[in-house]
């Protein structure tokens, strides 16, 4: 009997994930979200096209949201600017 629970122990234990992988995926996404954090927070506060209002409430969602918030920025200001440069011409 005891050997039977060593040897369930033993597959038990191979069977786990590493926890450095899993330690490195969320560093990796703690530097994206910090990466792109940053680049918002630059592109958000030299953008002519928006209010003092509007960047307000972008650069909370850019902050509130690490990943999504500014990737949605990104796609937003480069339609709006888009959108300002036809109504130009």
């Amino acid at each position: 009997m005891v050997w039977r629970s060593a040897e369930v122990l033993e597959v038990s234990q191979r069977n786990t994930s590493d926890p450095t992988v899993l330690s490195w995926v969320i560093l990796g996404g703690i530097c994206v979200g910090s990466v792109l954090a940053a680049y918002c927070l630059l592109t958000i506060h030299r953008n002519p096209y928006f209010s003092r209002g509007q960047k307000l409430g972008w650069l909370f969602v850019a902050l509130a949201f690490p990943v999504f918030g500014p990737i949605s920025w990104m796609v937003r200001a480069h339609h709006e600017k888009k959108y300002q440069e036809s109504r130009g011409s």
